[in-house]
């Protein structure tokens, strides 16, 4: 059964214990010196941690000079992401907001930006500068409380707001340091097993970790609760082609990991458990899909986000980049568009499926506006634009990443993006002016192994009479009726398309694009034949 990312239990191998010890639990025993031992025995973390979102090539910048190409330390204060870059800036991503757009902290206070690391709330700041003090500093900079430990050096701090405890790594002597800041008392836990700790994040009490050994790095979850530290999860990463190190960890509201890298591009990423990204899923499959052929597509193509077998034989393929291609039925590149829309500046990662023909196309974003785009003298250019007005039962907005319709009765089909296992998911049904109709929640008839909300939406695409959604969580094809149950699902090899990013169905074949790293050509399509 799935768990969350903070309710995994572990075995007591995983932990190791002082004195030599064994113990049926995970705890710390104090050794001859009286200082606790904690060995991470990271060689048996069998769990990784793989890439999920490149979000720095995704931050909107006002100008050049403002790019963040020195991180040394991050920290998620919804909704922004602040970024601190030593001895030189301090700003703010708001993840609020789509266009993730970047916020210089102008005249930031000296004491701010000495800082190694740091933990900043409504009124105050904390910090460490790599020698033995810790230091608490009101937002102009005056100093509010200082603390000191003789021969440390403190490079990293987490605190949560409200609470009298922050956490220290001490690299000169490899502990772990609780700092009671009510009594100034350093309670310090010797780490083994591990070369340096270069990140920390404390949330409920549960400690993450973010640790080197022999260049490679590790993210370890620990519970604090009590003196009888437990640990909870951990995971190696992997999957970054970088000689950059893995320098600082925090936590989106939603439990998704954040790390920085000390390189000078591409370096804020969104993790994901690579089990729960390409596992089994909670529903049991009801068939293997079989690759029939692969496809190449024009090298111009990057990024495709969206695919769509057109009437007319036609093939429609949209990017990241908010471009539009009409390829011919050999796959032949017939025509190439820019889009623009209106009413957004849609930058990188903003458009997400296209349908239609080679006459008129409909290209969606993730924030729900569509843009309906005509032919005219060789050229597409925006003929109408229609706001998707539609919350969750919560009053949350929708986003999307997947378009599809019924040509027989106009009907537009929508299943908003989310693979949170606590958020109920949604068929949507829109008229041909793209209002709302009817809404389904997504249901399964059997037990399953999890949540059915686990399910992400890449791509949706109707045909004979049934929905079809493409789940880059888990490498899915579900199949559901009009009523929004899941009727079967058919697994994808990540090994044929690690990452899917929509698929289109003609003739009982399935068409399925992935995305790809920069510097990587677009993986070709990958054609499956549609299980009866």
């Amino acid at each position: 059964m799935k768990k969350s990312l903070l309710a995994v239990a572990i075995t007591s191998a995983f932990i190791m214990v002082g004195c030599g010890s064994s113990s049926d639990k995970n705890t710390i025993l104090p050794n001859e010196s009286d200082t606790p031992e904690l060995n991470l025995a990271l060689e048996q973390i069998d769990k990784s941690m793989v890439e999920d979102f490149p979000l720095a090539k995704f931050v909107k910048y006002d100008f050049e000079f403002q790019r963040l190409d020195n991180i040394d330390a991050i920290q998620f204060s919804p909704p922004f992401l602040n970024v601190l870059q030593h001895k030189q800036t301090f700003g703010a991503i708001d993840a609020g907001e789509s266009e993730l757009p970047y916020l210089l902290i102008e005249d930031t206070p000296s004491n701010h930006l000495d800082a190694l690391d740091f933990v900043a709330f409504d009124d105050s700041y904390w910090s460490v500068k790599g020698d033995e003090g810790v230091f608490s500093f009101a937002l102009d900079g005056s100093s509010i409380r200082e603390f000191s430990n003789a021969n440390a050096e403190f490079t990293e701090i987490t605190k949560e707001d409200a609470t009298d405890t922050a956490w220290l790594y001490d690299k000169n002597n490899t502990m772990l340091v609780a700092l009671n800041t009510s009594t100034g008392e350093f309670s310090k836990t010797k780490l083994k097993g591990l070369d340096s700790v270069t990140g920390l994040h404390v949330n409920n009490k549960v400690l993450t970790m973010l640790v080197n050994k022999d260049n490679e790095s590790a993210i370890v979850q620990i519970d604090t609760s009590d003196s009888q530290f437990s640990l909870i999860d951990g995971w190696h990463i992997e999957g970054f082609d970088t000689d950059g190190i893995f320098n600082d960890i925090t936590i989106f509201g939603d439990g998704r990991l954040i790390v920085s890298i000390d390189s000078m591009s591409e370096n804020l990423y969104v993790l994901a458990d690579k089990e729960e990204l390409l596992g089994v899923g909670p529903i049991e499959d009801s068939v293997s899909l079989e690759v029939s052929d692969t496809i190449a597509l024009p090298e111009v193509i990057l990024q495709p986000s969206g695919i769509h077998a057109a009437d007319d034989g036609k093939w429609l393929v949209i990017t990241d980049q908010a471009e539009a291609y009409v390829l011919g039925e050999d796959f032949s590149l017939e025509n190439s568009t820019k889009l623009s829309f209106d009413s957004i500046n849609c930058n990188q990662g903003c458009t997400e499926a296209i349908i239609g023909d080679s006459t008129q196309y409909y290209a969606i974003t993730d924030a729900g506006l569509v843009g309906r785009f005509e032919l005219a003298n060789g050229e597409y250019n925006l003929a109408q634009e229609y706001e998707l007005d539609i919350t969750s039962s919560e009053g949350d907005t929708y986003i999307y990443a997947g378009l599809t319709q019924n040509k027989m009765t106009g009907e537009y089909y929508l299943i908003p993006d989310d693979n949170s296992p606590d958020t109920e998911d949604e068929l949507l049904v829109l008229d041909n002016e793209f209002s709302l109709l009817s809404r389904h929640d997504i249901t399964f008839a059997s037990e399953v192994d999890g949540s059915i909300h686990q399910y992400d939406a890449q791509g949706v695409e109707y045909y004979d009479g049934a929905i079809y959604v493409l789940s880059q969580q888990f490498t899915k094809v579900l199949k559901l009726n009009l009523n929004g149950e899941i009727l079967s699902v058919f697994d994808i090899d990540p090994e044929d398309v690690s990452e899917p990013s929509d698929f289109t169905i003609i003739n009982d074949l399935i068409y399925v694009v992935g995305d790809h790293e920069d510097d990587q050509p677009a993986p070709p399509i990958t054609v499956y034949g549609l299980p009866e």
